[in-house]
C-alpha cells in the first residue's frame, strides 16, 4: 500500500514559493524545503519526483501569484497600465519573484507571444479593451501591449536588480508616459 503523503502538494509548494521569493529560487533546494517543512525528504518526493519538478511547479504557482496580484485594481488607469504597474511593483516589492517569473535564463529564446501567453487571460483582456477604447485594430493593440509591456519589464528588472529606485509616482508617469506616446504613435497623431 503506498505511503498517505504527509504533506499535500500545496502545502509543499507554498513553502517552496516563500523560500524562492526570501531568497531566490537558486536558494531551493532540497534541504531548504526540508528544514522549512522540518521533515525529511521522503514527505517531499512522496508528493513530487524531483527537485526539478519542484521548481516547475514554484514558477506556476508564481504565476498564480502574480495574477491574483495583478487583478487587485488600481484607480484611475486604464487596464495595461495596471498591468504594467503591477509588474514593476513586483519588481520593487518582490524582486526575486520577479526574477523568477520574467528574469529566467531560458535554453532558447521563444517568441514575445509565448511570454504574453504566460500572462495568462491578462493579455486578451489588454488587447480587447484596448481595441474597444481608443480604436485601434487588432494589430496595433498588440503594438501597443507589446511595447508598453516591454517598457515595464524594463522598469522592473531595473527595480529587481536594485538597479535604479523610483517612487510610485515616477514609475506611474514613465508607464503612463510610454503608453501615450506609443498610443499617439500608432494612431498617427
Amino acid at each position: 500500500m503506498p505511503q498517505k503523503p504527509r504533506y499535500k502538494r500545496e502545502e509543499i509548494l507554498a513553502a517552496a514559493l516563500e523560500i524562492a521569493a526570501e531568497k531566490g529560487i537558486d536558494a531551493l533546494s532540497v534541504r531548504e524545503l526540508r528544514n522549512s517543512l522540518g521533515c525529511s525528504v521522503s514527505p517531499i518526493f512522496t508528493v513530487f519526483d524531483s527537485m526539478q519538478e519542484i521548481h516547475e511547479e514554484v514558477r506556476k504557482t508564481a504565476f498564480r501569484y502574480f495574477e491574483e496580484y495583478a487583478r487587485e485594481t488600481l484607480p484611475d488607469k486604464p487596464l495595461l497600465l495596471q498591468l504594467g504597474m503591477k509588474m514593476v511593483m513586483l519588481g520593487v516589492q518582490e524582486p526575486n519573484l520577479y526574477q523568477l517569473l520574467f528574469m529566467q535564463k531560458k535554453q532558447e529564446a521563444t517568441a514575445i507571444e509565448e511570454l504574453f501567453d504566460e500572462l495568462g487571460e491578462l493579455t486578451a483582456l489588454c488587447l480587447e479593451l484596448i481595441e474597444k477604447d481608443y480604436g485601434l485594430s487588432p494589430a496595433q493593440a498588440k503594438q501597443v501591449f507589446q511595447d508598453v509591456w516591454i517598457y515595464a519589464f524594463g522598469l522592473g528588472a531595473l527595480c529587481a536588480t536594485r538597479a535604479c529606485r523610483f517612487t510610485e509616482e515616477e514609475l506611474s508617469g514613465m508607464l503612463k508616459g510610454e503608453f501615450h506616446a506609443r498610443l499617439a504613435q500608432i494612431q498617427g497623431v
